[in-house]
Formats: C-alpha cells, sequence, structure tokens
C-alpha cells in the first residue's frame, strides 16, 4: 500500500457504556485510534421516508489493516482533513494479505 494515498486523518470510535453525572447508564463513542486513511465518496442517493425527504451517501474508506474494526464501530472525520463527518461502518473488508482494510461506510445524520 501507498502512504501517499492516505491522506486523510479519521478517527475510529466504539460504542461504550458509562454513566452521567447522576448515575443514570449512558450510551457514548470512545475513540479506538487515530488513523492515516482514504476516504472517497461512491454514492448518494435521495429517498422519502417517515414522511419526509431523506437522502444518504456511501463512502469507501481505505486504511492499513487494524484487527478489531467491524461494523459496530463508526469513523469520525473532523478537520482538519475532513468537516466533522460521521461515517457508520456497513463492512469492514481486508485484502487476502491482510495489508490493507477497506470500510464501506454511510453516512450518519447528527
Amino acid at each position: 500500500m501507498r502512504a501517499g494515498r492516505l491522506r486523510h486523518r479519521v478517527t475510529l470510535m466504539r460504542q461504550g457504556e458509562g454513566r452521567d453525572p447522576l448515575g443514570a447508564p449512558t450510551t457514548d463513542w470512545a475513540e479506538v485510534a487515530t488513523v492515516w486513511a482514504e476516504v472517497t465518496g461512491i454514492s448518494a442517493r435521495e429517498f422519502v421516508a417517515s414522511g419526509g425527504e431523506q437522502n444518504q451517501a456511501t463512502y469507501q474508506i481505505l486504511m492499513r489493516y487494524r484487527r478489531g474494526v467491524d461494523d459496530t464501530m463508526r469513523v469520525e472525520h473532523r478537520p482538519p482533513t475532513g468537516n466533522g463527518e460521521v461515517y457508520e461502518i456497513v463492512s469492514a473488508l481486508p485484502d487476502a494479505r491482510r495489508t490493507q482494510l477497506t470500510l464501506m461506510c454511510k453516512t450518519v445524520k447528527s
């Protein structure tokens, strides 16, 4: 894998459980790792759901292989290389030699 392609800084996040100041259970997203990646837009679509227009974009994120990345996680693309976009991982596809990992993702509404 050529390092020059990996020009975006992204953060892998996993949902964890914790407690708020009053002791009530909460589910927050905790950072797992910040890595270099290539973020590419694949497609976008608009549709009507729940009585309103919705849109969704599909992205491909290419990064070096990292064990433990799965579809329960999400990716945050923060500045300076991103605008704070959040992507839900649909599938994590390693290559045959386990040198790179391709994440198929979709946008998440804030």
